[in-house]
């Protein structure tokens, strides 16, 4: 039949035929008919064998691999015409030893590289787990979407909006551009897994007037006269304001830890605060508050 054919009844392309041709994993029909390859029923039979290899999950070099040894196995099972009658004298005299395969028994166990399937249902059971996380996310997502709530928790969003009105009252125009824009990162981070409702405590013991407060000292690192100094004592002052809460623990504890370990979070802040002088401010702020949480 020509490779149309065969490709239709193993339920894949001719283009995939072909590319388990140059894997070497079928092997190029021989026999030709008029201008094209001719497959017969071997080839078709390997084609759909490779193919509920590749759908169970194998990998395309185990799936070599265990093509490549159950052939082995085949020929070595099957012997020569002298060693066959030899055989067949031996085992009409010959009684089966306790405890080893018949091996006219078609149950007999044939050898085979088990670990190939079992590395095989590992990596799927990573992927199950990891589709089953995205689902969670997913359905997370939709309920929110749903109660039109945001990502963040009721608490902490709450506790940003407060600290904007503040400075909305006090017509700090440069803080509150700061503080929407670091309203914005929480979000972002709570996307990212960084932030859960396991901060709500923290968060109610947080003073907006304090939040809104930093803020209008940190844009002053936004102009061009910052000093290092300013730096080095709007750190420490982040430091004390995060003393003046109950500390951390449990899973926010863990989540802070993760979040400053991360250098994608310290990445995803600068990309926020790209001025120099908060550049120097988030650097020296991770590497600070590593020396209390990492």
């Amino acid at each position: 039949m020509r490779v149309s054919d065969a490709a239709k009844i193993a339920g894949c392309s001719v283009r995939t035929v072909r590319y388990y041709h140059n894997l070497g994993l079928l092997p190029v029909p021989t026999k030709q008919r008029g201008p094209w390859r001719d497959y017969e029923f071997a080839d078709v039979a390997r084609l759909i064998q490779i193919r509920s290899m590749a759908q169970a999950g194998m990998r395309l070099d185990d799936i070599r691999l265990e093509l490549s040894a159950a052939e082995t196995a085949v020929m070595t099972a099957v012997p020569t015409p002298a060693a066959a009658s030899t055989q067949l004298v031996d085992a009409s005299t010959a009684a089966p030893t306790a405890g080893t395969a018949d091996p006219a028994d078609p149950a007999a166990p044939a050898d085979c590289d088990y670990e190939i399937y079992d590395q095989t249902l590992r990596s799927l059971d990573r992927q199950i787990a990891k589709l089953q996380q995205q689902r969670a996310r997913l359905l997370e997502m939709k309920q929110q979407a749903m109660l039109k709530s945001p990502p963040l928790s009721k608490t902490v969003h709450d506790l940003y909006m407060e600290a904007e009105e503040i400075l909305k009252s006090e017509q700090e125009f440069e803080a509150l551009g700061f503080i929407q824009r670091k309203h914005k990162l929480a979000i972002l981070f709570s996307e990212l897994g960084f932030f859960k409702t396991s901060f709500d405590n923290r968060a109610q013991q947080v003073d907006p007037q304090l939040m809104a407060e930093i803020s209008k000292r940190l844009v002053r690192l936004q102009q061009d006269d910052w000093t290092m100094v300013d730096v080095e004592n709007l750190v420490e002052y982040a430091v004390a304001m995060d003393k003046s809460v109950p500390p951390l623990t449990g899973m926010a504890y863990q989540l802070t830890r993760r979040f400053l370990s991360s250098q994608t979070a310290e990445m995803l802040c600068v990309a926020a605060y790209p001025e120099p002088g908060m550049k120097a401010f988030i650097r020296l702020g991770f590497a600070r508050f590593r020396t209390i949480y990492v």
